[in-house]
């Protein structure tokens, strides 16, 4: 029977929580992490390592972000997209660099984090857990007071709790290959850095960063799918590589956030899921401590708002399939081929 109360009162929660729901560009703002960017003076003064926006001076054409690239200012911008279930609000943080230039000088790159958020009936709801995209593998970090607990994930979460700061997640990332963690994730207290402020209004480009100097600097955010913006660009080919389907970004080998995957997962989410169906990617990657809920139950797979499942084009992609819906990929298949076991995989993780 308490199973039955605690399926009920999720779903109650979920119904009060959609009652007074912000907007997504609210839950944006009120979720942003600060963000701390590691630097390396000796690659142009630190500004290889600074974020911006892909369309650098009013220009859907990245191959400038590289040819040009100390033409334009690094002004400071973020890209966000916000989907909701039933249950949970899913918040991807996606940080852009016209250079990876750690093992070379190769094109652009993209990293972030996705932000799952409970519906708890309260205006901002209770963030669960992060997970952010480490080059081509997924790593979880969690709050104290999370409900949750590691499910099919290569972690292990008790050595990664999420720090805060002025009420915020603060996140952070190396220079040069830019991976992606929770501070203080490739970062020290005295390495040289710049701090990445959430700000409604300024979208500054950093200054020249002192040696072991951290510098605090104010960023906006981008909506992924705001009119003319990234999502409407993706059939770009001075954006986006045609023979890679809008996945992959020209001249380099960074992925759109709506194609970020992990290879170590056992192939069980699939490439496009973090924004096509995070839901089941919690299902996959989280279990409830001492609750007899299961991980389907809680994490509702009814979308409210989803932006990418909605648009019917990706329909007609020969790799839509690939991409967002396998036919086996559910909870029951996984249970029933693989007894419910999580893959062998290695522990290589990015903690502190």
């Amino acid at each position: 029977m308490k199973h039955i109360a605690d399926i009920i009162s999720i779903l109650i929660l979920g119904l009060v929580a959609r009652s007074c729901e912000p907007t997504p560009e609210q839950l944006a703002f009120h979720w942003a992490p600060i963000h701390y960017q590691d630097i390396n003076q000796k690659e142009a003064q630190g500004k290889k390592d600074f974020i911006t926006r892909v369309d650098r001076n009013g220009q859907w054409d990245v191959s400038l972000n590289w040819n040009n690239f100390g033409s334009y200012p690094l002004e400071a911008w973020v890209y966000y997209s916000v989907i909701s279930s039933r249950s949970h609000h899913y918040i991807t943080y996606a940080f852009y660099h016209p250079l990876d230039w750690d093992s070379g000088e190769d094109k652009n790159d993209f990293e972030g984090a996705l932000f799952i958020i409970r519906k708890d009936g309260s205006m901002w709801g209770t963030l669960e857990a992060v997970v952010t995209n480490w080059h081509n593998r997924f790593h979880t970090y969690f709050p104290s007071d999370t409900p949750l607990i590691a499910g099919c994930t290569i972690e292990e979460q008790d050595k990664c709790w999420i720090q805060w700061e002025d009420g915020r997640v603060k996140t952070s990332q190396e220079w040069g290959g830019h991976g992606f963690g929770c501070y203080p994730a490739y970062i020290r207290k005295h390495n040289d850095a710049v701090i990445y402020i959430p700000s409604k209004t300024l979208a500054a480009v950093p200054p020249i960063i002192p040696y072991r100097i951290q510098t605090a600097v104010p960023y906006r955010l981008e909506d992924i799918h705001a009119d003319g913006g990234l999502w409407d660009n993706r059939y770009n080919d001075k954006v986006f590589n045609p023979r890679r389907n809008w996945l992959e970004m020209i001249g380099g080998h960074a992925n759109a956030p709506w194609a970020w995957d992990s290879d170590n997962d056992g192939g069980f989410c699939l490439r496009g899921i973090w924004t096509h169906d995070p839901a089941l990617l919690a299902q996959y990657y989280f279990r409830l401590k001492g609750s007899a809920v299961e991980s389907w139950e809680y994490f509702n797979r009814d979308y409210t708002r989803n932006r990418y499942r909605e648009d019917m084009e990706i329909l007609a992609q020969e790799n839509a399939k690939q991409l967002y819906s396998h036919q086996h990929m559910s909870l029951d298949y996984w249970i029933h081929n693989s007894g419910g076991s999580c893959p062998e995989t290695d522990r290589q993780y990015p903690c502190d």
